[in-house]
């Protein structure tokens, strides 16, 4: 009997806790979405740690794939860049030795085209020379037979006549007749002589037979000697003869030129300096010349003659003042002699003022 009451209770007991437990389990137990949720919220924070660090890795993955995009980017820029920069050097490297080449060619054209435009230049001076040369070829030729046809006929013609007259009419003539005859054969022979000399002289100018042989010329020896030569046709003029000269005076020139500027200068003077006149010699030295110069009181020469003094095709030569006969190459000869020996001749006149030929010759170094 205790038994099975004490099993009738343990069974009531154990209902009732059931009963109990199934209410509190519906009171306790929330709706089936809410406790998924917080399952889940649990969960999260359970798990958040992990996650950042698998969210910074993911971030920094995209971070660093991204930056190595951008390298690459900036790689391929860069080396399209380089590769534009290449070219356009290349295309440069190709212009600048295009044009080099280009100017190489337009110089040398240009300098081909210089020495042909010298080469024409040249031809052309030459032409110009050539038919300079020619004309005073033909002047020196016209010259010369005026010279023959005149300047040696008339003399000649005045021989004739004077040894004709001597011959025909001598004992008929008065001494003073014959005296006047003779002194004017005598002017005419030295006139003629003069002119046949100075003739020979160009002439061989000209044709280049007279060979030019410089030396030493002592300038004092060579003015003394014809100083003494004219002193007695300049005492007859009444005529001064003056000289300054300096005996160590020495200059490099050919001696049969020098005489021969001397001697035409020094009887040009006397032939056109007027009684009781003058004329001056001097040697004067330079630094690398000397300087030689004859002046005289003559008559001088006009400004028109003197611009034609050395001009082969005018005939300038006058009269001197005794009615002396001049040759007109005299002064051509000089100023020929001269440049020859490596020197210069200057005159200087005034009609009615008297001349100054001035000339200088190398000094002897």
């Amino acid at each position: 009997m205790q038994k099975h009451l004490f099993l009738l209770i343990f069974l009531t007991v154990i209902q009732t806790q059931q009963t109990q437990g199934h209410t509190h389990s519906k009171c306790m137990q929330p709706p089936k979405q809410s406790v998924l949720t917080e399952t889940t919220e649990t969960a999260g924070r359970l798990q958040t740690p992990q996650d950042d660090e698998i969210k910074a890795l993911k971030n920094n993955n995209a971070l660093q794939a991204e930056e190595l995009t951008r390298q690459k980017f900036y790689q391929r820029l860069l080396g399209f860049i380089a590769i534009i920069i290449v070219v356009f050097a290349a295309l440069i490297l190709y212009a600048y030795r295009h044009l080099k080449t280009i100017n190489k060619q337009l110089r040398a054209a240009n300098a081909q085209v210089a020495k042909q435009k010298n080469t024409l230049a040249e031809i052309s001076d030459r032409q110009t020379q050539l038919l300079k040369d020619l004309k005073a070829s033909n002047a020196a030729k016209d010259r010369f037979f005026s010279i023959i046809a005149h300047d040696i006929k008339n003399p000649l013609q005045v021989q004739l006549s004077g040894t004709r007259l001597l011959t025909d009419r001598l004992d008929a003539l008065s001494q003073m007749e014959i005296h006047h005859i003779a002194q004017e054969m005598k002017d005419n022979t030295k006139h003629l002589f003069d002119l046949l000399d100075n003739l020979l002289q160009w002439a061989s100018v000209q044709t280049g037979k007279i060979k030019h042989q410089p030396q030493a010329v002592n300038l004092s020896e060579i003015m003394n000697r014809w100083i003494a030569f004219y002193t007695g046709a300049a005492a007859q003029k009444e005529i001064s003869l003056k000289h300054q000269i300096i005996p160590e005076a020495r200059v490099m020139a050919d001696p049969f030129m020098v005489n021969s500027i001397l001697n035409n200068l020094i009887s040009n003077a006397l032939k056109f300096t007027d009684r009781k006149g003058s004329i001056t010699l001097t040697i004067a030295p330079e630094k690398l010349f000397w300087s030689i110069t004859v002046r005289d009181t003559g008559v001088g020469i006009s400004q028109n003659r003197l611009e034609k003094l050395f001009s082969i095709d005018e005939n300038v030569s006058t009269r001197g003042t005794k009615n002396e006969k001049g040759t007109g190459l005299g002064m051509i000869l000089c100023r020929e002699f001269v440049a020859i020996n490596g020197g210069h001749l200057q005159i200087e006149s005034h009609e009615g003022q008297g001349t100054t030929v001035r000339f200088k010759l190398p000094r002897v170094s």
